[in-house]
């Protein structure tokens, strides 16, 4: 494995320079490493390495890897007399720090590791763009009638793990988030748990922009048949769809800065005062983040209003000063939007 995974504790202790060099060529041959070094490891510790490789195999594209190893997970005693336990019905484990995985649950008691490690085998693998190993995992689960793998559900958050259609739409795989929704059926709405942003938030953020207008088509598709009475009877996702708190793709876009996404949005029927659950909008986020040219953009080209304030009765100008944006408290004070509103007008506009 080029990315030299670690296969036991002992392994990864050694320090020779010319076995670092080798790991990072590619050249080192961790298997020869890990049966010199076996002597002493239980069956248990063996398992729990070849679970840790499984990512790094998803992340790297290793597919021959993925069928050779997770069949033999599947099979093992490991992997069988641990019992699953729904993620909803499972609270975050705050007793000690050091017994936390990556996505925030305490590691030996509250999922099975063969449930998390190949679920984020299939996350990592779609934010490096693999659809070959998405593909295959899919259908690997979907052919366990019974087992805990029949349990797992790619399309939904687990834990704090990002959704592999989420994960892809944030590092920009258009391919994989075609595949994901086209013919393995996800949903676009697929949040991410820990701030209930969808592939569009995440994409628009990012700046993606192949991905965001697929997402559209979609959307323009499912409204299509929305009006035949042919959609599915489950909630569409929308360009106003909104986080936990309360923003939209068009939030995220002008924040980064996106001028071409926050014109991709605007273009689609996006809000240029769109309002988060404070009263934030997207301008207040590109004055806050010193994004001058998305300023300029929001305000010259589609009349985003600079007097617009938020519940706190603060407006754009508030926000770049506060955060020393000078460069946009400049510009601001050239297009002559400092006058404060009342109080009453605060109030007015902020409901």
């Amino acid at each position: 494995h080029r990315c030299g995974p670690v296969f036991c504790s002992k392994c990864s202790s050694s320090s020779t320079k010319s076995t670092q060099r080798r790991r990072q060529e590619g050249s080192v041959d961790l298997k020869r490493l890990c049966t010199a070094c076996a002597e002493g490891f239980t069956e248990d510790q063996v398992h729990d390495s070849a679970l840790l490789l499984l990512k790094h195999l998803g992340k790297c594209g290793h597919l021959a890897g993925v069928k050779a190893l997770l069949p033999v997970l599947v099979e093992s005693k490991y992997a069988q007399h641990m019992q699953y336990e729904p993620p909803d019905t499972i609270a975050p484990s705050s007793s000690s720090p050091h017994d936390e995985d990556e996505d925030g649950w305490d590691a030996p008691t509250m999922r099975p590791r063969l449930i998390r490690e190949v679920y984020r085998c299939a996350s990592r693998a779609a934010s490096s763009g693999f659809v070959d190993i998405i593909s295959f995992i899919i259908n690997f689960t979907q052919q366990q009638e019974q087992g805990m793998l029949s349990a797992l559900e790619l399309s939904k958050p687990l834990g704090r793990l990002m959704p592999p259609i989420a994960s892809a739409a944030s590092n920009g795989h258009c391919e994989v988030v075609r595949y994901l929704h086209e013919v393995a059926h996800f949903s676009l709405r697929a949040p991410r748990a820990l701030d209930d942003r969808n592939p569009l938030h995440l994409a628009a953020g990012a700046g993606h922009v192949d991905v965001v207008e697929f997402i559209l088509k979609s959307i323009s598709k499912e409204n299509k048949k929305k009006k035949m009475g042919t959609a599915e009877p489950s909630s569409p996702l929308t360009i106003d769809c909104e986080d936990c708190s309360g923003l939209q793709p068009i939030h995220l876009a002008a924040e980064c800065g996106r001028i071409k996404m926050i014109e991709i949005l605007l273009q689609n029927g996006a809000d240029i005062n769109a309002r988060s659950r404070v009263g934030t909008t997207p301008l207040h986020l590109a004055g806050e983040c010193g994004r001058l040219e998305a300023v300029q953009h929001l305000i010259e080209n589609y009349g985003a209003d600079c007097a617009v304030v938020n519940a706190n009765e603060r407006t754009v100008l508030h926000f770049a000063a506060e955060e020393g944006q000078v460069d946009v408290v400049r510009y601001l004070i050239r297009q002559r939007s400092t006058t404060a509103p009342t109080r009453e007008e605060g109030s007015a506009a902020a409901a």
